[in-house]
């Protein structure tokens, strides 16, 4: 006559049917005669109290009980049990990531197969610790599985991003979205492991909840930590010809990073430079494109690492305007380098100005360890159009000296 709750710890290493827990049948519902609630086969009638209950039993959860003054056996009278959690199970699910990156709101594509059925209403939830950016209204996701999730909402406080159903999917469906970036989704600063055990998915559905657990498929991302990324223009390595002011001339270029990921043998860091051209000597003339493929127009670099020299050649794709530094072994994680473009490299520094610490100018690498898209250089110096950085040098006001830009006519 006493109610009894007995707690089995995790630690016991009871797990859960790989099928999950499906609904049971509560037994309280209307029946044809007095006290009696469950039928031999283990259905009743609904009552009415839980949503979308069938009253059928859907799972074989059963007590017994051995007892000096009685027994309840497991196979001669079953014991229905009356409520039970229902629980859902989730598979193949991936997450994936437009840009390697986390300088940029992103578009984020969303995998999973769930073998419940989803009702209108129902939740699916990403766990993203770390993850950050500004919360948008509004935006709705795309791909195959947007004919049964329509609406998302993402907190950046709790790095939580929710997708509701609006409408019933049938269990076992394949789902594939996509989170447009303008929901404003950056990803985590330090980087990501390959498949990051701290990514998470969770579901609150009315026919199985799945508490949080780890995302089976994700990509990793390398990271620049450390000290600050950042480029310098040398006027050391100028042409001797009197000119004060860089801007518009070839220059020798100082960069400096650190990645938190191991680069191996041949894989490149790269930076993309809008602006910046490769001419011959200082001529106004570019060399039409030089590809990375074309060794005889790659150069030499200075790594200032030391006995740790890693980077001693680079090249330069002009149509992308991109400059790559390609790794002349393996080159640990965390490890400083400065590399030096000289100024026989031919690089020439933009006519059309730069801002201090310009986000156009960007670093990233395709590690195969650590990939990273593209993030702003951290440090980087003002740079003006090229007929104001005469006036600047020479401190004239708009005059015969200074008739271009502003001062043109």
């Amino acid at each position: 006559g006493y109610p009894l709750k007995f707690e089995i710890h995790e630690d016991s290493g009871l797990q859960l049917p790989p099928q999950g827990i499906a609904p049971s049948a509560c037994g309280t519902g209307p029946t044809t005669e007095p006290g009696v609630s469950i039928q031999p086969d283990g259905s009743s009638q609904p009552c009415g109290t839980c949503e979308n209950c069938t009253g059928s039993n859907e799972n074989e959860l059963t007590l017994a009980a051995e007892a000096a003054t009685g027994y309840v056996l497991f196979s001669s009278s079953k014991t229905v049990i009356r409520n039970a959690n229902r629980v859902g199970i989730l598979r193949n699910t991936a997450v994936s990531y437009k840009l390697l990156s986390s300088a940029y709101n992103n578009e984020i594509t969303v995998n999973f197969t769930f073998n419940r059925e989803f009702s209108e209403g129902d939740e699916v939830r990403l766990h993203l610790p770390g993850f950050w950016g500004d919360a948008y209204q509004g935006v709705v996701p795309t791909g195959p599985g947007s004919l049964y999730f329509k609406a998302l909402a993402w907190d950046p406080v709790e790095s939580v991003l929710t997708i509701f159903a609006n409408t019933s999917c049938p269990s076992q469906t394949a789902i594939s979205l996509v989170v447009p970036e303008a929901l404003g989704v950056r990803l985590r600063v330090g980087g990501l492991e390959l498949n990051d055990p701290t990514l998470k998915i969770s579901v609150n559905a009315d026919f199985g909840r799945v508490a949080p657990i780890s995302i089976e498929k994700s990509p990793v991302v390398g990271s620049f930590t450390g000290d600050e990324t950042r480029i310098e223009y040398i006027p050391s390595e100028l042409k001797t010809d009197g000119t004060t002011y860089v801007e518009g001339r070839v220059a020798a270029i100082s960069i400096g990073f650190t990645l938190n990921k191991r680069i191996q043998m041949g894989e490149t860091v790269f930076l993309v430079l809008p602006g910046f051209s490769r001419a011959s000597g200082d001529s106004q003339v570019p060399v039409a494109d030089h590809n990375v493929s074309s060794l005889s127009l790659n150069f030499s670099t200075v790594d200032t690492n030391g006995v740790f020299s890693s980077f001693i050649s680079g090249s330069w794709t002009e149509s992308a305007e991109r400059l790559s530094l390609t790794a002349s072994k393996m080159v640990p994680a965390n490890q400083r380098h400065v590399v030096l473009i000289k100024s026989q490299a031919g690089i020439r520094l933009p006519t059309g100005g730069l801002v201090e610490n310009d986000p156009r100018l960007t670093i990233g690498t395709d590690a195969v360890l650590g990939p990273n898209t593209g993030t702003p250089i951290a440090r980087s110096s003002k740079l003006f159009e090229v007929c104001g950085a005469e006036c600047a040098a020479w401190e004239l006001e708009c005059s015969a000296n200074c008739r271009c830009g502003h001062c043109a006519p």
